[in-house]
């Protein structure tokens, strides 16, 4: 039989009335992954639920199931998935999965939470809100919080205790900097992001704005001349970062062509263009 270990973790009620527990957990070799989620499934499950719990969790699954095009699964499946029982997570300090700094503290809560109907839990939110915990909004229910070591090698559980709740502990101001630098690097992203929409909305538009469904000749190519004098007809939109219009031929045969190689008319045809496809 595997040699069992042990590892402290803490226990966050919802009721403030309560005191905050470290409990601890016995776990071995085959069981030192699933323990610490299976211990939570079996606390959430002792939890009075609200008396439309199971129609709320059915109503959030089935609209996940729809935004993801599966509207029409059964009701025994959106009940299936409803009825799991779901440990999130909200991420205090995530390491960085190397053999230096590998440690990851968690805070654990019942996914279902806000349907299940329970009350928000204050001590859990202030704590995650400590440390810049990327979460909205409030954490509802009972709350655990435990720390393991994962440098990708392997994979070891780690006490954590009251005394790690102490806001002057070192984890807490570490968490601190890597969540905020965190939320910086996602701002720039966005910042970025937004530049690039900001400018390609700025771009020159084309010389001539042709509608889907235009008539239009091409001319001046010198990869394709057989194309060169055949009608079409403007497909799609224009695609500004190309200057290429989307063309179908009367031969069927669909090119991508710049602004320059088109006319709307025999009577533009002047000039040898060097514009190619």
């Amino acid at each position: 039989m595997a040699a069992s270990k042990s590892f402290k973790y803490v226990y966050i009620p919802t009721d403030v009335s309560k005191p905050i527990e470290c409990r601890e957990l016995e776990y071995n070799e085959e069981t030192l992954v699933p323990c610490f989620i299976d211990e939570i499934k079996k606390h959430l499950s002792k939890i009075p639920k609200a008396a439309d719990a199971a129609e709320k969790r059915n109503a959030s699954v089935k609209e996940a199931l729809e935004k993801k095009g599966d509207a029409n699964l059964d009701l025994n499946l959106i009940n299936a998935f409803s009825n799991l029982s779901m440990v999130g997570q909200i991420p205090l300090l995530s390491g960085r999965k190397t053999v230096e700094d590998g440690i990851d503290i968690c805070m654990y809560v019942d996914d279902n939470g806000l349907a299940n109907g329970y009350e928000p839990n204050v001590r859990a939110q202030q704590i995650a809100a400590e440390v810049r915990a990327k979460h909205y909004g409030p954490v509802w229910g009972d709350a655990f919080i435990a720390t393991t070591y994962d440098d990708n090698d392997k994979f070891e559980r780690h006490d954590f205790t009251l005394n790690d709740l102490n806001s002057s502990n070192p984890w807490f101001q570490q968490a601190r900097n890597k969540n905020t630098k965190s939320a910086g690097n996602v701002n720039e992203n966005l910042k970025k992001l937004q530049q690039t929409l900001d400018k390609s909305k700025k771009e020159k538009k084309p010389d001539v704005e042709y509608q889907i469904g235009d008539s239009v000749i091409v001319n001046g190519l010198k990869s394709k001349p057989h194309y060169n004098g055949q009608v079409g007809t403007i497909k799609g939109e224009y695609i500004p970062g190309k200057d290429r219009w989307p063309v179908l031929l009367l031969d069927g045969a669909i090119l991508s062509v710049r602004t320059s190689n088109l006319t709307s008319s025999l009577a533009e045809l002047t000039g040898d263009n060097e514009s190619e496809l």
